[in-house]
This record gives structure tokens, C-alpha cells and sequence, in this order.
């Protein structure tokens, strides 16, 4: 049987999915012991553990005999690890809270068989039709100082410092080209000498004409904007 690993993190979603999605592709089941689980807070009921948006916790599928590796890696890197369960052959979700079964639930019905939502993907939607309508000479008619403040407050020009300035960027003194400093920023890695260079971009305007195209474009310009810092793929 191999091992349930739960591992804590800082994230907005319970161990529900996480475990339901396991279980469903591999066709298994698994134990789960709640009380085992690295808890964010006292006070936590099984409910909770399972449904919070504020218990994140990753889910590790581990080869009996190899726990006592895994919990090192994580302790290094000063992260909660935990066993706090195995997997089965029943199919169904089991869990427990201090050896008390808590709960019993199968698991295809929930994570393989779930109602599809089938969107239509072959039609245009209709805002569309009110851009291609467009009249083009009305724009000059428009004052060009309110074009200009409208143009100001577009998330695609206006000043993103507000975002990226309420917190602390610096990442353990590792932060080598910082937010704002034009392009990607850069993050240098101690222990090989190397460096990650990262870039985030969406040109939402071309997203909202041209999904595809305006992926493609954001790829394209966090591509260039890694590449002008000297990154390589």
C-alpha cells in the first residue's frame, strides 16, 4: 500500500480535490486520518479540513519505505510534512478522526462521472458584433483630454506600481532585478549560481477581440521580456 502525504500550504482550497482527483484517475480509494493532518489553525473539525478555502494542503503519493526521505526533503525546507493516511482498493473515500470513521464517500461518482458543462466554443460571442459596428468617425469628435485620461486609467498603460509595491519583493536577498525595473525581473538561485528570470503579461484588450491570438501574444511578449534579460528556455 503506498502512502498519503499531506504537506502545508498557504494556498485557498481543501483537500477534497486534491485527494478526490488522485484516487479517481488511479481507480483506488484511500484512508484518510484528519487528526494527522499539518492544521493552519486550532480548533480545525474534519468539515473544515475538507471544505475551508483557507486549508490548502498538498497531497504526496508516496512508496511505502520512502516517508522517512520525504519528510527530510520538507523539513530542510522548513515545511509542515505529515502521514496521514494510505491508499485502498475499495474505491471510496474513508476518513478518520481519531480513529473514529468520520466519514464514508465514493469516489467516481464524484470525481469521474460529474456532469460535463459543454460551452459552445464554434460561435462568436456577441459583443463582438458591437465592436465590428463601430462607428470610427465619432472617435474624432471625442475631446482629446478625455481620450487621454481614459487611455491612462486602461490596465494595459496605467502605472502597475500600486500592485507590486504593498508587499515585500525582495525574496531572501535573492531579488537581483526587482518589479518595475522594465521587463523581467530576475531572482538569482544560491546554490548553482544561476538565475530565474519571470515576466507576467496579458494584453487583455487583443484577449477580449482574439482569445487565441491575444495567448499567443502574451507568450510571445513573456518570451521577449525574459529573452532581453539574457534568459534562456
Amino acid at each position: 500500500q503506498d502512502l498519503i502525504v499531506g504537506i502545508q500550504d498557504m494556498g485557498a482550497a481543501g483537500l477534497t480535490s486534491s485527494s478526490f482527483e488522485m484516487a479517481g484517475r488511479s481507480g483506488s480509494g484511500m484512508v484518510m486520518h484528519l487528526d494527522k493532518v499539518p492544521m493552519r489553525e486550532e480548533g480545525m473539525t474534519p468539515y473544515k479540513l475538507m471544505l475551508s478555502e483557507s486549508q490548502e494542503r498538498m497531497l504526496i503519493c508516496a512508496k511505502k519505505g520512502c516517508e522517512a526521505r520525504i519528510i527530510e526533503i520538507f523539513s530542510k525546507w522548513e515545511l509542515d510534512c505529515a502521514i496521514i493516511g494510505e491508499v485502498t482498493n475499495s474505491g471510496k473515500m474513508e476518513l478518520f478522526w481519531y480513529n473514529e470513521k468520520c466519514a464514508e464517500i465514493p469516489i467516481a461518482p464524484l470525481s469521474e462521472k460529474a456532469p460535463v458543462l459543454e460551452r459552445p466554443v464554434s460561435k462568436n460571442p456577441h459583443y463582438l458584433d458591437s465592436i465590428v459596428s463601430l462607428d470610427e468617425k465619432s472617435l474624432r469628435t471625442q475631446e482629446s483630454q478625455k481620450v487621454f485620461e481614459s487611455l491612462l486609467k486602461s490596465p494595459e498603460i496605467c502605472d502597475k506600481a500600486w500592485v507590486y509595491t504593498q508587499y515585500d519583493s525582495t525574496v531572501q536577498t535573492n531579488t537581483i532585478i526587482p518589479s518595475g525595473a522594465g521587463g523581467a525581473s530576475v531572482i538569482r538561485v544560491k546554490e548553482n549560481g544561476k538565475g530565474l528570470g519571470m515576466s507576467v503579461a496579458c494584453q487583455s484588450r487583443l484577449c477580449y477581440l482574439n482569445p487565441r491570438e491575444g495567448a499567443k501574444q502574451a507568450v510571445a511578449k513573456v518570451g521577449r521580456d525574459i529573452s532581453l534579460r539574457g534568459g534562456r528556455a
